[in-house]
Order: structure tokens, then C-alpha cells, then sequence
């Protein structure tokens, strides 16, 4: 009786840490690739959808990821001209969450 439940516990511990793992990858994803995407459009004057959508296709593999950059992301650089990556660090917690949320549910 005690060794299925040392067993249990054990591998409870093992499905939590790779779960755990799996999301720090989603958010290391997200995070790696909106900071690209701000880098290359944040100065731009005005952002070209063709360009950007070229772009991210370039870049990422990922089509959950390609889709929240290209619909989500994108608009979020388009409604604020001055969009910087300083905007990005301050409010880094809404914007990833969204991110995660928006390529993790899609898997």
C-alpha cells in the first residue's frame, strides 16, 4: 500500500514538471518572438500587412504562433505608433498570458 502511493506521488510529480516545462516553452516562444516582431515594426512609419505577414511566415514554424502574430500581435504594434520594446516589458505579464493563451489552446 505504501509504495503504490510513494509511486503515485512520483509520478504526480513527474506530469507536473512537465507540465510546467511545457508551458515555460510556449512562454519562451511567445516572448522571443513578439520581441522580434516589435524590433523589426516598432519603427516603422507604416507597417505593411504583406511585409509583416511575409515576415512571420519567414521566421516562425509554428502556425499557432504565425496566426497570433500575424492577427493579435500585429494589431497591437498597428494601435500604438510609439510601440515600443519598453511598452512590451512594462505590460510583459498581459501580453504573454495572451500569447500563451492564444497558442496553447490551439495545440
Amino acid at each position: 500500500m505504501m509504495i503504490n502511493l510513494k509511486i503515485t506521488v512520483f509520478v504526480l510529480c513527474i506530469v507536473s514538471a512537465l507540465s510546467l516545462r511545457a508551458e515555460n516553452r510556449f512562454e519562451t516562444l511567445c516572448w522571443d518572438a513578439m520581441v522580434d516582431m516589435t524590433n523589426q515594426y516598432s519603427l516603422s512609419e507604416k507597417i505593411n500587412n504583406a511585409e509583416v505577414y511575409r515576415w512571420v511566415n519567414d521566421n516562425y514554424v509554428y502556425k499557432p504562433l504565425k496566426t497570433f502574430l500575424k492577427k493579435k500581435w500585429l494589431i497591437t504594434l498597428k494601435s500604438n505608433k510609439d510601440f515600443t520594446l519598453n511598452n512590451l516589458y512594462v505590460m510583459k505579464d498581459k501580453y504573454l498570458s495572451s500569447c500563451v493563451a492564444a497558442i496553447s489552446k490551439t495545440k
